[in-house]
């Protein structure tokens, strides 16, 4: 039995994001044993809402974003494909007070 190289087995690996005095976010990356890194996300910006809970946007490249909410005990998240502008303005609709960019 042969089994093709298109099939790997992908691995999580656990990254901390800091802003050079407090930790920003905590976010799991995908590793692939072949080709390395497979998602190049970053921070763009965090907030938050108006009853003090954390909202973060993430950019995955190729216009892909994620709007993530963080509840008590879950994230709420929205993943999509937008231009910048588009996924700053969906960003700054739910998070209101102390809005970083990055």
């Amino acid at each position: 039995m042969t089994i093709s190289p298109v099939y790997a087995i992908i691995k999580t690996m656990e990254r901390d994001f800091w802003n050079g005095i407090r930790p920003l976010g905590h976010m799991a990356l995908l590793v692939s044993p072949m080709k390395g890194l497979i998602d190049m996300t970053s921070l763009a910006a965090k907030g938050y809402t108006t009853d003090g809970v954390p909202v973060y946007l993430w950019a995955y490249g190729n216009y892909r974003y994620e709007v993530e909410v963080k509840k008590l005990n879950f994230s709420e998240c929205e993943v999509f494909e937008a231009p910048y502008e588009d996924a700053v303005s969906k960003f700054e609709d739910r998070a209101i007070n102390g809005v970083e960019m990055f």
